[in-house]
């Protein structure tokens, strides 16, 4: 059975990278949502926004590190600002906080017109409301992609987005306590230094984003990653492209 908090209760850190500070409707309504079903479960919540810093990778090592050295929660949570998620869905991640990191599997802020005919092909009956969230683009968002689409426990992948994702206390502990995580001074943080978790990178001429190094650097120094696949979520640009992998996969719909 899996367990809430490993060796210590959980709690929880949200972070959420906010160049701009505005937040998407979906956000604000699912923050909500999980605050409230902290307070009624005695589950300690802390939100905090790092705001003004245009490189992702700072933005996110700045959250990360004052998790880990100015709070005192077992779980840090990524909520990016374009981000929302059924909150039943996303607070089942809860349960798997002796997992190192525990992520969302969420689609791409664009909509894939090929998945959304070939649902309708596989499915001339569909219920044209369905094909709303069928049409989220999933590809390169996760890797492998083959994953089972229909668990309801989270499935080993080898990278995620940090979109929404929930990383244990000890994971980043891992990291520090190898001394090959490089840093800088940083005096806002307790103890002075901020440890580089994230980073972009190129490998033989590939650009490798913030999100699959850390995921990358997890699995390089023992731990693992996990994805879920249950939980609806959506990604909000221009317009809101929600991710529901059951009901793609529900309309025999493959890989992406």
């Amino acid at each position: 059975m899996p367990s809430h908090a490993g060796q210590n209760r959980f709690s929880l850190f949200v972070a959420t990278p906010s160049l701009r500070g505005s937040f998407c409707k979906p956000y604000v309504l699912g923050i909500v949502d999980v605050q409230n079903h902290c307070l009624r479960r005695g589950i300690d919540f802390e939100l905090r926004v790092a705001q003004g810093i245009s490189a992702i990778e700072a933005a996110r090592n700045a959250l990360a590190n004052w998790f880990l050295f100015n709070s005192s929660a077992s779980h840090m949570l990524f909520w990016d600002d374009d981000m929302g998620a059924v909150a039943d869905d996303l607070v089942r991640m809860f349960d798997y906080g002796d997992r190192d990191v525990v992520a969302a599997l969420y689609p791409r802020k664009r909509i894939d017109m090929g998945q959304v005919r070939q649902a309708v092909l596989n499915r001339p009956d569909v219920d044209p409301a369905l094909l709303h969230h069928v049409g989220g683009d999933f590809s390169g968002m996760f890797q492998p992609q083959d994953v089972d689409w229909t668990a309801d426990e989270p499935v080993r992948v080898d990278r995620a987005g940090t979109g929404l994702m929930m990383i244990s206390r000890a994971c980043l502990m891992r990291l520090v306590d190898s001394g090959q995580i490089s840093c800088s001074e940083e005096p806002a943080i307790q103890g002075g230094r901020m440890y580089h978790f994230f980073r972009h990178v190129s490998e033989n001429g590939v650009v490798i984003g913030e999100d699959f190094y850390f995921c990358d650097l997890v699995r390089a120094y023992g731990g693992g990653v996990w994805g879920c696949p249950w939980v609806r979520s959506v990604h909000v640009g221009q317009i809101e492209v929600f991710g529901n992998l059951k009901a793609v996969a529900g309309l025999g719909i493959g890989p992406p």
